[in-house]
């Protein structure tokens, strides 16, 4: 028969991690400590005071038990002052009718109940001013949190909107600027402060709007005119005659005269004086403010060749910090394939050295 192995003991269970104190754990503890120490009443309650203040609500059970053992203590003591506290109120009542030459209280009990209100008044007074302390905190933490959102919100639609720019993405660049400029309307209900950084943060969303009509109009107007130019005759290498059928999305259709043949092809393949001849007929009476800067925007010609294009003021400061923005973002985001293909495309941009900095 076959042997019976004795039951194998099981593995002892591990032992729970400890817990880990709190924060606010601590902070009750050291008070405490330095009371039992010193025994400075005034000291404890001071500490008290502002720990309470600054902690008004407890986060776990074992901040809450720690509280108490707080609360043991201060409440006795708190008592004690606001006893001295009526006290006081009580004598200078005293010092004001001995000034008006009274010397006797005529209604005690309407005494103490005025000195009753006052400390009333006073402790409401002091919780106000603890609330809007507390409020005022949170709002300058929120206020922080938020002015760093805005920044890398600022930094993406910088790198999404070259990123836009170099793939013809118009519609989705659309998008994207009215996204942003929604800004104000989220934080309508925030604090005047938070309201002023959104304000900040949708003028560029407001630029890139201006810039974006104009060169939609030059897009329109050269590339994407459909049968606006039907019948207008072009010229086509060697000396071949052709009629415009219409231009659509960066295509132009074209039908040889001689042959009725239609074709369609890029009108980037309109090339030297055959694409003059083209957009002299496409751009005739049309004009739109920076056209050169816009055309090259079209073409998603954006490196070196359009800073000579690019307006003074405004686009001469954003549009190379929006493209420093899209090469450290698609830098990061690359394999090391993708990063040496970059450098290909993209060495010859002034910010591409400064924008791969430091990324690993």
């Amino acid at each position: 028969p076959d042997e019976v192995k004795p039951p194998q003991p099981k593995p002892p269970k591990p032992k729970p991690p400890k817990p880990v104190k709190s924060q606010y754990c601590k902070d009750i503890e050291l008070i405490l400590k330095d009371y039992q120490d010193f025994n400075n009443k005034q000291s404890f309650l001071r500490k008290a005071d502002r720990f309470l203040e600054e902690n008004p609500q407890p986060e776990s059970i074992a901040d809450n038990q720690t509280l108490i053992l707080l609360m043991e203590q201060y409440v006795p003591l708190d008592e004690e002052r606001i006893q001295s506290e009526r006290e006081r109120l009580h004598k200078e009542y005293e010092k004001r009718l001995a000034a008006q030459g009274v010397t006797k209280d005529v209604d005690p009990e309407a005494a103490a109940k005025r000195i009753e209100a006052e400390i009333e008044k006073q402790r409401k007074e002091a919780e106000k001013a603890r609330l809007a302390k507390i409020e005022a905190e949170k709002i300058r933490i929120r206020t922080a949190e938020y002015k760093k959102k805005l920044a890398n919100d600022a930094a993406d639609l910088q790198a999404n909107f070259i990123d836009c720019l170099l793939t013809f993405k118009y519609d989705e660049l659309k998008k994207l600027i009215k996204e942003a400029q929604g800004e104000t309307a989220r934080a309508a209900k925030l604090s005047q402060g938070e309201r002023k950084l959104a304000a900040e943060y949708v003028k560029r969303p407001q630029e890139y709007e201006k810039l974006f009509n104009n060169f939609m109009k030059l897009y329109n107007a050269l590339l994407n005119n459909g049968t606006k130019l039907a019948g207008r005759q072009i010229e086509l290498p060697p000396r071949k005659l052709l009629a415009i059928v219409k231009v659509e999305d960066r295509n132009i259709q074209l039908k040889d005269l001689a042959t009725d043949k239609v074709i369609t092809i890029p009108v980037s393949d309109l090339k030297g004086r055959y694409y003059r001849g083209y957009a002299k007929k496409a751009l005739k009476d049309f004009s739109v403010p920076d056209q050169n800067f816009c055309a090259l925007i079209v073409n998603g010609d954006i490196g070196p060749e359009i800073i000579s294009e690019t307006p003074k003021g405004y686009w001469s400061r954003e549009l190379p910090q929006a493209k420093y923005q899209y090469i450290r973002k698609k830098y990061r985001e690359a394999d090391e394939a993708g990063r040496e293909k970059m450098k290909q495309s993209y060495s010859n941009w002034k910010v591409f050295t400064k924008a791969i900095q430091g990324i690993k």
